[in-house]
């Protein structure tokens, strides 16, 4: 009988063997970094973290390999950006898989949640960009955008192909542009206002052989029953803090997303928390404090890395939050 393997599994399998080929010791570095060299024996709870985020980031700076997040990717047996994307899957054509994963954007396991618009006759499938994704993390940031071509790719069987792609960060230069075309063969454009990729409304018609109704339904209720555990008989603080929560699980959030989860304009998410005598950022802060507080006992990891990971443009606040 044939094991079952998991998406945090197969990240695991896909980062290993990515390190392997390019001569990585992944073990060294992770106890260089002051982690325990079995956390990877864990993925289901390693993964999905900004501890994983950390590594990844951190050894293609060591070994200088900007590409780093493609050899990731191209290791894995599917491509995985958790609920969103499988609900969309099984759409019957690429149109109604966009739309479904709209619905559904939050629950992306990706630094940012994927949206899509329609103009003149191009598709645009993008992630607002932050400085969490396109500065902090760019190798992270990329492995997701890889995901999502490689999803489109894999929903029409092959047929799919791109028009352009941006990507929010520098053209890392040297060989490393031409293995960025290698893998995406198209045109690239670096350092853009946010992460896109561009094809023709044509594709959005095309009947997806993975299409199934039922199974599509299934999840939908599933992940109804979660939205419902954040909103129902919430207050609004209530409400903001388990988004916040959500998108902590994997990333990061923006006063921007949340907003737009919420339904609401930047500018009404402020007044709405200036009424109940709080703002965007203490939340934000809260929530990030809880999280490196379970980082730093389900993995035993040191406070100043932890703070590094989960607020990377200040560091020194979370460490000190940490240790009060």
């Amino acid at each position: 009988m044939k094991r079952f393997l998991s998406d945090e599994k197969d990240i695991a399998n896909a980062f290993l063997r990515a390190c392997d080929a390019l001569g990585i010791d992944h073990k060294n570095a992770l106890k260089e970094l002051g982690l325990s060299r079995v956390l990877l024996n864990y993925p289901e709870c390693f993964v999905p973290s900004h501890m994983f985020n950390l590594v990844i980031e951190e050894l293609a700076r060591t070994y200088h390999c900007h590409d780093f997040a493609l050899h990731i990717a191209q290791n894995l047996t599917v491509p995985h950006l958790g609920l969103t994307a499988k609900i969309a899957s099984f759409s019957l054509d690429l149109r109604s898989a966009l739309n479904h994963a709209d619905n559904y954007s939050l629950y992306y396991q990706d630094s940012g949640c994927w949206q899509h618009h329609i103009a003149d006759g191009q598709v645009c499938l993008y992630k607002p960009t932050t400085p969490y994704s396109s500065h902090y993390y760019p190798q992270r940031n990329l492995l997701g955008s890889a995901q999502m071509f490689m999803l489109l790719g894999q929903l029409t069987d092959g047929l799919w192909q791109p028009s352009s792609i941006s990507l929010s960060f520098p053209d890392p230069g040297y060989r490393f542009t031409d293995t960025f075309s290698d893998f995406f063969q198209c045109e690239l454009s670096f350092q853009q206002n946010r992460d896109a990729i561009y094809f023709s409304e044509d594709y959005l018609d095309y009947n997806l052989s993975t299409a199934d109704l039922n199974m599509q339904q299934n999840l939908e209720t599933q992940i109804k029953g979660l939205q419902q555990s954040i909103f129902e008989d919430r207050d609004l603080v209530d409400c903001a803090r388990m988004i916040i929560d959500q998108r902590l699980r994997f990333s990061s959030c923006s006063e921007t997303e949340l907003a737009y989860f919420m339904g609401v304009s930047t500018v009404e998410l402020t007044d709405n928390l200036n009424a109940v005598a709080t703002s965007f950022k203490p939340l934000l802060q809260q929530q990030q404090l809880e999280r490196a507080r379970y980082y730093t006992k389900r993995f035993n990891c040191p406070g100043d890395l932890v703070a590094r990971a989960i607020m990377p443009e200040e560091p020194e606040k979370l460490s000190a939050l940490l240790t009060a």
